[in-house]
């Protein structure tokens, strides 16, 4: 069983696996920025109403980032906390990487991926895709932009698939943000990934199960991704 928080985007979430990853259940905060208290009572409702023993969690999956600082130290803190007490392995995995493998199924090409980075700013990385969406590499480090300016900016990128959270996603598609041209809005892909991470962190793991054995094993040294924000 896997129990997997993502702390650093919105309101954060958390969702259960099984070991194949077959998602069992989930939940979503409903807070502008997360607040641990709050995702750590959701996992527990997520466990007591699906009748999961914490005992059976073998596995804690937790965002490495980027997204809030706060969210995701506490994160963090708290997934190590979890799996030393339970025993258990920790995996930690870019929000932005699983954004892009678990919605962005399609042809190979130039992927932009973009997430709410607090209330006027957006985090975003580009990723070229090989033969299928779940075969990534970064085509740069994750860039923090104000709003005013993401619209200018991914244009001038002019990647084949834009990515997007799902509260960013019906922000940018509204009529506030009008610098679309429909010409070029028009060729491209815009996704809209949802709102709870947690869930394509799972689908993220499950695509790339070399990831979770690497990591497990201590073959890689993993660390929270802290990005500042934009001046």
């Amino acid at each position: 069983m896997a129990l997997i928080l993502e702390t650093g985007v919105v309101g954060g979430s958390v969702a259960v696996y099984r070991d194949d990853y077959e998602l069992i259940d989930f939940w979503t905060g409903t807070q502008h920025n997360s607040r641990i208290l709050e995702i750590f009572e959701g996992a527990g409702q997520l466990l007591a109403e699906n009748k999961i023993n914490k005992n059976t969690i073998g596995r804690i999956v937790v965002s490495k980032g980027p997204g809030s600082y706060t969210g995701i130290r506490n994160g963090w803190a708290t997934a190590l906390g979890l799996a030393r007490s339970l025993r258990c392995a920790m995996v930690a995995v870019s929000v932005l990487e699983a954004l892009t493998v678990s919605a962005a199924n399609g042809p190979r090409g130039r992927i932009l991926t973009a997430i709410p980075f607090g209330k006027t700013q957006i985090c975003r990385q580009e990723f070229n895709a090989e033969k299928h969406a779940s075969k990534i590499k970064n085509v740069c480090t994750p860039v923090v932009l104000q709003k005013k300016d993401f619209v200018k900016n991914v244009i001038a990128r002019n990647p084949d698939r834009i990515v997007l959270h799902g509260s960013l996603f019906a922000e940018m598609m509204s009529e506030k943000y009008t610098e679309w041209s429909t010409e070029w809005s028009n060729e491209k892909c815009f996704i809209n990934a949802g709102e709870n991470m947690a869930i394509l962190l799972g689908k993220y793991l499950k695509e790339n199960p070399d990831l979770q054995k690497e990591q497990e094993s201590g073959g890689e040294a993993v660390h929270p991704l802290y990005i500042s924000e934009s001046k």
